[in-house]
């Protein structure tokens, strides 16, 4: 898509959205901005996407607006056991090394998902430390999940999935971590 609305006005929009959301978006980044403007614009009733971006920029936004247009500005692209690698590593290494080195003392251990979107993720980093931790009773295991977009977040929350979620995962982490709900959801 061609960059149509200005490119000073793009500039603002990325800067304000930067200080109000702390998402980035760098020059490289403005023809992604503009399309997710153009979506957001929809959804606030705006035809006009330039009248949109001017509105944002000179209107005080409602906590609740603001929640609306970072649904816009975000990926929600995530599944279970997303990047495989990263999860042998997980699981092969990583935290094996924690666990021995916190064995013999606190038996505490704390992860943070940051832009944990749906939930995929960090259910997918409880499943792992279940398979690391001969014990999980005895620890104390914190999993701090956070997303900018409360909508996804509401998703993670409930914790039902579809099978577009399980895409490319292992066989046994179905059948040991999950169970049907209804027709396709889990």
């Amino acid at each position: 898509m061609k960059i149509s609305l200005p490119e000073i006005l793009l500039a603002e929009l990325s800067e304000y959205i930067s200080v109000k959301t702390a998402l980035h978006f760098p020059r490289e980044q403005w023809e992604d901005l503009e399309r997710k403007a153009v979506s957001a614009a929809k959804e606030f009733n705006f035809s006009d996407p330039e009248a949109f971006v001017r509105w944002v920029l000179a209107s005080p936004l409602t906590s609740g607006q603001l929640d609306m247009l970072a649904s816009h500005l975000t990926i929600h692209e995530t599944y279970f056991w997303r990047e495989p690698q990263v999860f042998e590593a997980l699981c092969g290494r990583i935290l094996p090394e924690l666990v021995r080195a916190r064995a013999g003392g606190e038996k505490r251990l704390r992860l943070w998902s940051a832009g944990c979107a749906t939930g995929e993720e960090p259910y997918s980093l409880a499943i792992a430390l279940r398979q690391v931790i001969p014990d999980p009773e005895n620890w104390h295991i914190t999993i701090l999940a956070t997303d900018i977009n409360p909508r996804v977040l509401r998703k993670a929350a409930a914790g039902v999935y579809d099978d577009w979620s399980f895409r490319n995962v292992p066989p046994w982490l179905m059948e040991k971590y999950f169970r049907p709900k209804e027709k396709g959801q889990y």
